[in-house]
């Protein structure tokens, strides 16, 4: 099955994958009956316990599904993130899918939101401004098995590596801010893949710190729909901004699947915004959901929309003709910024010790599974 970036669906894959451990058994008959090896039984059922609890792959590849609001879809468009190789040998993200950075819609490419939004800058191997050395080069992609993506966060320590990727090296279509002081990934297929209506869904493992701030999210296609310029690197950004949101709002809609701050690891948000505002729902399952795999969702029909955790609707409500565009999917990597503050404020009250951005927990992962989209 053709899909609108000219990629094909992938075949099913196999349901789990262990890894390379196997169990094995040195268990000699037991002549007596009334003998029980229950140290056997708990020692096979706690390997049994590891490997399930180190599947990295726990949800099969479907052609065809009924959505979580009951409507039979087809597979449109997916990653796998089974990589493809570089000019070096090197496993990376497939760049025919992707891009990493932020179309903000007025023709600049981000690369950090900025001084209001975050401390960090998104960069990949291919980026690099201040002309270093290959092997300082800064790669937040990995792929620490087969089909598996990570995106790395780690903090910029003083010196050439800081300096090559600071804001005076950079031309204003790709925006930064002096005060990123981590480096991390994002991903965003703009202009390689889009779609309106259907089930979009991601496994993702999230990284439990203080300051992380990884999401999964939907942003609009049409290029007539500009997004504020909030997160510009000068005054005048700052004040355009202002003026172009009264404009820009009541044409544009996000669609935010899975926003996390790291503070509280219980929890993450979904959130539509929009005019009026739907806004933001916070969600706390049983047992939290840092440094855990877990599915998140979105079913989208013209009528109805739904976001959804590990397959049950959490949150649901009714489509406006504002939902009637072209949305692109983005996976984000960041640490701090003002909502983080913001929050924090909320939970104390004042600012307190503790409440910056942990540094000594650091690198960061998110881990990213597949993404998928039915219609």
């Amino acid at each position: 099955m053709e899909n609108r970036s000219g990629f094909k669906s992938q075949a099913p894959r196999q349901l789990f994958r262990l890894g390379t451990g196997t169990l094995e058994s040195t268990q000699e008959p037991v002549p007596n009956r009334n003998f029980r090896p229950w140290p056997i039984q708990i020692g096979f059922l706690l390997s049994l316990v590891c490997a399930i609890e180190n599947l990295s792959w726990a949800s099969e590849l479907k052609e065809e599904l009924v959505s979580p609001m009951g409507v039979t879809r087809k597979l449109f468009w997916s990653d796998e993130f089974d990589g493809v190789l570089d000019s070096d040998g090197k496993r990376t993200f497939d760049r025919r899918k992707w891009n990493t950075t932020h179309n903000a819609g007025w023709g600049a490419k981000l690369r950090t939101y900025g001084d209001d939004g975050g401390f960090h800058r998104w960069v990949d191997k291919d980026y690099n401004p201040g002309g270093l050395p290959a092997d300082q080069v800064l790669d937040p992609f990995s792929f620490p098995e087969p089909s598996l993506l990570r995106i790395s966060l780690w903090k910029l320590d003083d010196g050439p590596v800081l300096s090559a990727y600071s804001a005076k090296n950079l031309s204003d279509e790709v925006r930064m801010t002096e005060k990123a002081r981590f480096a991390t990934g994002f991903l965003a297929t703009d202009d390689k893949f889009y779609y309106r209506y259907g089930y979009i869904e991601a496994r993702i493992r999230l990284p439990p710190y203080r300051g992380s701030w990884p999401a999964f999210w939907l942003m609009p296609l049409d290029p007539s729909v500009k997004t504020p310029p909030v997160w510009g690197v000068t005054e005048a950004d700052h004040e355009a901004a202002k003026a172009l949101a009264a404009e820009a709002r009541p044409q544009k809609v996000e669609f935010d699947i899975m926003e996390y701050l790291g503070h509280i690891p219980q929890r993450f948000t979904t959130a539509i915004h929009s005019d009026p505002e739907i806004g933001i729902e916070f969600h706390t399952p049983e047992g939290g959901v840092g440094d855990a795999w877990h599915i998140y969702g979105f079913d989208w029909t013209p009528t109805d929309w739904a976001f959804i955790f590990d397959g049950k609707i959490i949150r649901r409500g009714k489509t406006t003709p504002q939902f009637d565009k072209d949305h692109y999917v983005i996976l984000s990597m960041g640490a701090g910024g003002d909502w983080y503050k913001q929050e924090m404020m909320s939970l104390y009250g004042k600012k307190v010790e503790g409440w910056e951005v942990d540094e000594s927990s650091m690198p960061w992962t998110m881990d990213i599974d597949y993404v998928r989209v039915w219609q």
